[in-house]
């Protein structure tokens, strides 16, 4: 059975791409579908590339780490049948 989409309609597989207050983007993230990870309710999944395997907290309205709130941009990726 295929996992509902999100509220703001994703799909698991698509990609969130998060930018700073500059317009880069610094993190980006997969969106999973409705799972729970260790118990707790999740819709998001980082991975991280290079040696940093952990970060501290990360918050994509966070002040502390854009000066602003970020933006986002949802990519949907369209697989063969669909």
């Amino acid at each position: 059975m295929p996992l509902a989409p999100s509220r703001a309609g994703l799909l698991p597989g698509d990609l969130i791409y998060y930018k700073d207050a500059d317009g880069g983007i610094n993190h980006v993230a997969v969106y999973t579908g409705q799972t729970m990870i260790k118990g707790v309710p999740t819709d998001v999944i980082n991975q991280h590339s290079g040696g940093v395997k952990t970060h501290g907290d990360w918050m994509p309205d966070s002040a502390e780490y854009t000066r602003a709130p970020a933006q986002v941009e949802f990519v949907h990726l369209r697989y063969p049948g669909e």
